[in-house]
């Protein structure tokens, strides 16, 4: 009987420890999010001092992969399990990608400079698109 015992408490423990690391594991993939699509941030302003234009940034309403840091920054977001959305005109931009801890969370960036998380209906939802620039 105190075997029995003594086994329950190792599996409850196992069982607590096992979540703190999933939530460990999702904060981290969360923190390269985020800096991913910092990054994005300024790879868009770098371009935007040469050019005097956002529109190369995106493509499609993702990264633009030709541009060979924004096709890092694609990899990083999408190896975390998450995916961006990238609309951008002459003078305004906005990228934003998912958290994986809740994909109803955005992080967003835009041409004014915002850097924020926003709370949408779902991942497939991004706050900003083809009609709206600001996070």
């Amino acid at each position: 009987m105190e075997l029995l015992i003594v086994i329950s408490i190792f599996v409850l423990l196992a069982t607590i420890a096992t979540y703190g690391i999933m939530t460990a594991r999702k904060g981290a993939k969360d923190t390269k999010v985020i800096a991913a699509v910092g990054n994005a941030q300024g790879v868009a302003e770098v371009i935007f001092s040469t050019r005097q234009d956002y529109s190369s940034i995106c493509s499609g309403g993702r990264l633009n992969t030709k541009i060979e840091e924004l096709a890092k920054i694609r990899t990083e977001i999408t190896g975390q399990g998450s995916k961006e959305t990238c609309y951008a005109t002459t003078d305004k931009y906005c990228i934003s990608a998912y958290l994986i801890s809740d994909s109803k969370i955005h992080y967003c960036v835009d041409y004014e400079g915002t850097a924020t998380t926003t709370e949408t209906t779902g991942s497939t939802d991004p706050p900003c698109d083809s009609t709206n620039y600001d996070c």
